[in-house]
């Protein structure tokens, strides 16, 4: 294959929401920017020299309007969140988890600012994130397809680590300038790393990647051409790539807050568990804001970033209505008409939802009932989706959007209404209980049979729901709640006995829910034809037939797994997020790209004048 730039990345959307909570006492801002260590001329991103359309116009969401208002720096951006973050590092523990991830590190892509609200208005950044058209080199200046399982980086220059004199990791590393030799250190470490996120998840390209540095600022990567894709999107737009060397050589990880040390555009600087996470503007941050009235102006804008930690939802709410946050995501529609009501000043927009939760059925083991696709099909027809969508949902939520789609702003694309799909397909999704109970007398279990599903405590009140429809048609569920921890272990290592309650998404192109021995395919799917359609979906990847790679996925493969009854999905529901209007350069956004949601925090600015004027 001749040498050829590819600007591209992949559709999903983690399922994980990151919901954010309430008060706490103001943190000691830092003094006004510094005069950055960085490259002596700004970079200004660079975009695709050919960019691929997107495969159909993406409608804007309640769309705001770009801010006229010229930025300012300094003040703190206050967030919240509902748990402590679970780790410091990315190889032990996913990156999901550490909410402040993406504000100390940097992924080799990430979202193109400049094609988001802010800008064209391509991407709304609220729920996802396309295959080609939507990445910036943030890392990286470029990159090369030499052939399938060879691909050439171009690090940027210029980029050094955040500086905190109080942190003695950072001294440590005293700032000095990334290259090649940290993107390939970071990578490798993750790949090479027993029981790491991206180790399990795609094993056949962890095991065969072998990485070298012709020069400063090049690493080559060669991999096992049949998992190339993996490469491509586990370690260009999951994984961050600047973790320095040194640090890990004398503490061993950066599990510990106080090691924490990246290029991104913020610093950590304290950790109050049960608290608060603060972070403080990187000064020797390279990236310039690309557009819009700041455009030219050194990122980021606020001196320090505040993350609360308070799990309790009303608690966050009141967090919102009351000032002590800046925005609040993830609210579901009678959360959100209340505010409308009572805080009318506050902006918003409408999420379309996207993936979820559902219960996976492990199907590699013929003694368990639901190897059986009747049974499978059975307890989903047991389910009166409909009804749960008007009453639990609020009417806000689709089935259309929930399985096995995944998120990404793509998803029109690639999924369609049921009432489009097959007679077949749509008598899964319809309440049907004396079919259900025929199906289950078909497959032998005329009395049903009990079921063991394991979750989290958060999920209960939910799966409870579901209990009880099964309980009608004679399946009695066993909900075996494990604490976070214990969950996450038996999600990763794919230990559920029978079901696991879990999010995620099919992973699309790469198709990991599907295929092969990795964390995602929890139900233990083994099928030849699953594998043939991701090598088909993969080659059309790198020919750059997005429309038809669409159109696979939507009209054969899709069909194909909703025919086989994997799982039980639970209904995609729309949120809202909000936000006061002192929160400038803001659209509620939510994916930036996609794994690098807090991303969005480098481009606002806070007018401290207009809060003061609102009272605040």
């Amino acid at each position: 294959m001749g040498k050829k730039i590819l600007w591209l990345a992949v559709s999903a959307l983690m399922a994980l929401s990151l919901v954010l909570a309430a008060c706490g006492p103001a943190a000691t801002a830092p003094t006004a920017p510094q005069t950055p260590v960085a490259p002596s001329t700004p970079v200004t991103p660079t975009a695709p020299t050919t960019p691929t359309a997107p495969a159909a116009e993406r409608p804007q969401q309640e769309a705001v309007k770009p801010a006229a208002d010229v930025p300012k720096y300094g003040g703190t951006h206050t967030v919240a969140m509902t748990s402590d973050p679970r780790g410091w590092d990315e190889v032990i523990t996913l990156h999901f988890w550490i909410y402040s991830n993406q504000l100390t590190h940097q992924m080799l892509l990430t979202g193109d600012w400049i094609r988001g609200p802010a800008g064209t208005g391509e991407f709304e950044w609220t729920s996802g994130t396309s295959i080609f058209s939507d990445k910036m080199p943030t890392l990286i200046e470029s990159y090369e397809l030499v052939q399938p399982g060879h691909i050439r980086w171009k690090i940027r220059p210029g980029m050094r680590f955040g500086l905190n004199p109080k942190s003695e990791a950072s001294r440590l590393v005293n700032g000095r300038e990334l290259t090649a030799e940290d993107v390939a250190f970071t990578l490798n470490r993750n790949l090479k790393t027993t029981n790491s996120y991206v180790a399990r998840a795609a094993p056949v390209m962890a095991k065969s990647a072998v990485f070298t540095t012709p020069d400063k600022y090049t690493l080559e990567l060669k991999v096992d051409p049949t998992d190339f894709y993996n490469a491509i999107y586990f370690l260009m737009v999951w994984a961050v790539g600047d973790y320095p060397s040194e640090v890990i050589s004398k503490y061993g990880d950066m599990n510990k807050w106080q090691n924490v040390v990246g290029t991104g555009p913020f610093i950590l600087t304290d950790y109050i568990p049960g608290s608060q996470v603060t972070l403080a503007r990187n000064t020797n941050f390279w990236q310039v804001d690309p557009v819009g009235p700041g455009k030219g102006q050194r990122l980021p804008y606020v001196d320090t970033v505040r993350e609360l930690i308070i799990p309790d939802a009303s608690t966050r709410q009141a967090a919102l209505r009351t000032g002590k946050i800046d925005e609040l995501g993830g609210l579901r529609a009678e959360d959100a008409a209340l505010f409308k009501k009572t805080t009318p000043q506050l902006e918003s927009v409408t999420v379309k939802g996207t993936g979820g939760n559902r219960i996976n059925f492990r199907i590699d083991k013929p003694n368990l009932p639901q190897y059986d696709v009747r049974v499978r099909r059975a307890l989903n027809m047991a389910v009166d989706f409909d009804t749960l969508i008007k009453t639990y949902f609020s009417g806000q939520a689709d089935m259309r959007y929930s399985w096995p789609v995944g998120g990404g702003s793509n998803i029109d694309a690639i999924s369609k209404p049921l009432s489009e799909r097959s007679a077949d397909i749509q008598e899964l999704f319809a309440y049907k209980p004396d079919k259900a109970k025929q199906l289950l007398k078909e497959a032998g279990y005329p009395n049903g049979f009990k079921i063991q599903v394991v979750a989290e405590q958060v999920n209960v009140d939910y799966l409870a729901i579901i209990k009880d429809y099964w309980q009608k048609v004679g399946v009695e569920m066993e909900i075996k709640v494990l604490e976070s921890g214990a969950w996450t272990n038996v999600l990763n290592n794919r230990l559920a006995e029978q079901a696991i309650y879990s999010g995620g998404y099919p992973g699309y192109i790469r198709m990991g829910t599907f295929v092969g021995d990795n964390y995602g395919n929890s139900m233990m799917v083994d099928d030849p034809y699953l594998v043939e359609k991701k090598a088909q979906l993969e080659s059309l990847f790198f020919a750059g037939k997005e429309e038809e790679l669409d159109r696979v996925y939507r009209d054969e493969i899709a069909e194909y797994i909703l025919s086989k009854a994997y799982v039980v999905p639970t209904p995609a529901a729309r949120t809202f997020n909000i936000w006061w209007p002192w929160l400038k350069n803001y659209y509620g956004a939510r994916s930036l790209g996609w794994t690098s949601w807090p991303q969005y925090m480098k481009y606002v600015w806070i007018d401290q004048d207009l809060k003061k004027a609102m009272g605040y």
